[in-house]
């Protein structure tokens, strides 16, 4: 058996229990059956490429990648995902443990630290149906452009 097609398998599989997947999530969410997920696996079988796109939009990683071709944004986007998980997993653990602005940006370097208010808002606004979420949206881009025409009508200074 070619070795990209062993290399297929093991990666379905690390990337399935890397993600805390059963063969049964896995093969709902692509809609397969269990047994499928297995065959893959075990490169019993090859995933045709609209299984493999799939595969490659649940995992957030290139079909190249699954095939066996790692490439440097793989490795790049590979080392701030484990940061992440291990970040994610350790606040899963120690859920009373409270996350300061700077532990958080020392961490993750660009990241942005969420008020306890910001956080309640943006919980309240996933609950909200999509319709009502466009409107807010709506509502938000037209203080936005109200502000920036308020903005643009000052005096410079000199």
């Amino acid at each position: 058996m070619d070795s990209h097609l062993i290399i297929l398998g093991n990666r379905i599989r690390h990337l399935r229990k890397d993600n805390d997947l059963t063969q049964k999530e896995l093969s709902s969410m692509i809609g397969l059956t269990p047994k499928m997920i297995s065959f893959y696996e075990n490169n019993q079988r090859i995933p045709p490429a609209d299984i493999l796109i799939k595969f490659a939009k649940i995992f957030n990683v290139t079909v190249d990648y699954l095939l066996g071709s790692p490439s440097s944004d793989d490795m790049e986007r590979s080392i701030e995902e484990l940061n992440l998980l291990k970040y994610y997993r350790d606040k899963s653990n120690n859920p009373n443990q409270k996350s300061s602005p700077d532990s958080i940006s020392n961490f993750f370097p660009g990241a942005v630290y969420l008020k306890e208010e910001e956080w309640e808002l943006i919980q309240y606004y996933t609950e909200l149906s999509l319709k009502d979420r466009r409107w807010i949206m709506g509502q938000m881009i037209n203080l936005i452009k109200k502000s920036n025409e308020k903005q643009t009508k000052l005096p410079k200074a000199q």
